[in-house]
C-alpha cells in the first residue's frame, strides 16, 4: 500500500476514536455483569443511548452475559481491563455483535469479548448454525484496537464489503482446527484496510483477505496454530494487498492464495 494511502486510511479511521464527555455505562443502564444474569436488554439500551456519536458505551468490570447485540452507526464500545462481554446461552446463526449499512464503528480497550464457542463446536468443519462473533457488513470507518476476542463459535472478526478499516493490537484465541474449525481470526473483505500488531492463535485462517479486499496492508503480526495469512475464499476480485513482517509459528501455511475449482475471480498486486 502506498504510504500516502496508508496515512489517509489512518486519518479517516481516527475520526471514530475521539473521546466523548458522555459515557453510557452498561451497569448504569441496568446490567449486573455478575457472570450469571443475562444483561442483553440493559446492554442494548446503553448502546442505543450512546450511538450516533453521542457517547461511549463503557464496560468497566465484571462479566456481562448477553444474547446478540446490534451496533447502530456511530457506536463506540470501550471494554476496560477486567471487563468481559460474554455470549450467553446457545442460539442460531445471528452474529453476537452486528452492524450493517452504517459508518463509524469502534471497538476498543483491554477487555475481552468471549463468544462461548464451546457450546457450538463439534469438530466438524462447515457445520451450519454457528454464529460469528463480530460481523461488520457494509460499514465505513471501522476501528478495532487492543481488545481480546475469545472462542468464537465461528469467525471472530468478519468485515464484509466495508470501506476504511483499522485493526490494531488485538488478541484472538480459540482452540486448534480439530476442535474448533472455521474460527477465522480476522476476515478482511474491505477496501483501504490496515491490520497490524495483532497476536492471533486460532483454529482456521489467521488473517484472510476476502471478496472486496483492496488496498490492504497487513504487517507486524504474530500468527500461531491457525492456517496463516491467506488471500481468497469464495469468488473474489482482490487488488493491492501487502503482507510484511509476519511471524507464523506452527501454522498450516505461512501465506497462501486459495480458491476451489468451482470458484472464480482475479488477483492483482499481491505481495
Amino acid at each position: 500500500m502506498d504510504k500516502r494511502r496508508l496515512v489517509a486510511v489512518l486519518l479517516l479511521c481516527s475520526l471514530t476514536v475521539g473521546t466523548s464527555d458522555i459515557q453510557c455505562s452498561v451497569i448504569s443502564h441496568g446490567a449486573k455483569c455478575d457472570g450469571k444474569t443475562e444483561d442483553t436488554a440493559a446492554i442494548q439500551k446503553a448502546i442505543n443511548a450512546c450511538s450516533n456519536h453521542t457517547g461511549v458505551v463503557v464496560f468497566t468490570s465484571g462479566t456481562c452475559i448477553s444474547q446478540p447485540l446490534t451496533l447502530p452507526g456511530g457506536t463506540t464500545l470501550m471494554l476496560y481491563k477486567g471487563a468481559t462481554l460474554k455470549a450467553g446461552k446457545k442460539w442460531k446463526t445471528t452474529p453476537f455483535l452486528y452492524a450493517t449499512e452504517c459508518s463509524d464503528i469502534t471497538i476498543m480497550g483491554e477487555g475481552t469479548i468471549d463468544g462461548s464457542g464451546k457450546q457450538w463446536w463439534t469438530g466438524i468443519p462447515d457445520q451450519p448454525g454457528r454464529p460469528k462473533l463480530i460481523v461488520l457488513h457494509k460499514v465505513k470507518n471501522i476501528w478495532v484496537q487492543n481488545v481480546t476476542l475469545l472462542n468464537a463459535a465461528m469467525f471472530h472478526l468478519d468485515m464484509d464489503e466495508c470501506d476504511t478499516a483499522t485493526v490494531l493490537g488485538i488478541k484472538i484465541r480459540s482452540p486448534p482446527y480439530k476442535v474448533a474449525p472455521n474460527t477465522d481470526g480476522v476476515d478482511v473483505g474491505a477496501s483501504n484496510a490496515y491490520v497490524a500488531n495483532c497476536d492471533i492463535r486460532n483454529g482456521d485462517d489467521s488473517i484472510v483477505i476476502k471478496k472486496g479486499g483492496s488496498n490492504v496492508l497487513v504487517e507486524n503480526n504474530y500468527l500461531q496454530d491457525g492456517l496463516g495469512a491467506n488471500v481468497g475464499t469464495g469468488s473474489f476480485h482482490i487488488t493491492n494487498v501487502t503482507f510484511r513482517n509476519i511471524i507464523a509459528n506452527n501454522t498450516g501455511f505461512g501465506c497462501r492464495i486459495k480458491f476451489k475449482h468451482h470458484q472464480h475471480g482475479s488477483l492483482s498486486g499481491v505481495l
